[in-house]
């Protein structure tokens, strides 16, 4: 099947309204329909923007003053203290 941006943007939206596991892969199911490219394609940007609101959602500072600090080559959260 060719690939089609719209269609990935438009299951991608309806999946991410979701954070339940379950509902989202009955929506992949439902609307993917066995296109596997597809399904891969919207999985990838569900766990991106998953991993966004993750980081977005901590708080830049904890109480004892060390602050969040993002590692783009491990893909992790850390903590550094603050000078």
């Amino acid at each position: 099947m060719p690939f089609n941006p719209k269609r990935v943007q438009d299951v991608f939206l309806e999946a991410a309204n979701y954070y339940d596991l379950a509902h989202r892969a009955a929506i992949l199911e439902r609307q993917c329909m066995g296109d596997i490219e597809l399904r891969k394609r919207v999985e990838a940007l569900l766990h991106a923007h998953d991993r966004f609101n993750d980081f977005v959602n901590q708080p830049l500072a904890g109480p004892d003053g060390r602050a969040r600090q993002f590692c783009p080559v491990s893909d992790t959260l850390s903590w550094r203290t603050i000078d």
